[in-house]
């Protein structure tokens, strides 16, 4: 007798769906929409790309927020030929110039503790981009 009850139940909620289902369809099928609500939409065939700039400026090392044993460390990167580069600690400021293919290595000395190293490059067109590195210097054992 519960085994009937279970089975009728389900049968029930079975059909009430089916119901419930098809009179949504209905609905759906014959509800009209005006003409001036009706939305429009416009897809466009080819993007139209973003330009992109020719200048560049890509720091290799240090990593940002590392943390590092010696007192020196050793900037590298890359950037636009015949751009000016000024790196920037509390402490100090360098100016290096590119190498022909536009890469860049200096050395700058650091402070105890945290340091804030800025990086800027000035392009030949007289733009610039800035890129901010966190180095800290501990002498403490991890």
């Amino acid at each position: 007798m519960k085994a009937e009850r279970i089975i009728l139940s389900l049968i029930a909620i079975f059909v009430g769906l089916l119901v419930a289902g098809g009179a949504f369809y209905i609905y759906q099928m014959t509800k009209q929409i005006p003409d001036d609500q009706a939305d429009t939409i416009t897809i466009k065939s080819h993007p139209t790309p973003t330009p992109r700039s020719a200048n560049f400026l890509s720091i290799e090392s240090p990593k940002n927020e590392s943390i590092v044993e010696n007192k020196t460390i050793t900037i590298t990167g890359k950037t636009v030929p015949k751009s000016t580069i000024i790196v920037s600690t509390v402490s100090s400021d360098q100016v290096v110039k590119p190498s022909a293919a536009g890469n860049f290595s200096l050395t700058q000395v650091i402070d105890t503790g945290v340091n804030l190293v800025t990086v800027t490059a000035i392009f030949p067109d007289g733009n610039q981009q800035t890129q901010q590195r966190i180095v800290s210097y501990v002498t403490e054992d991890f």
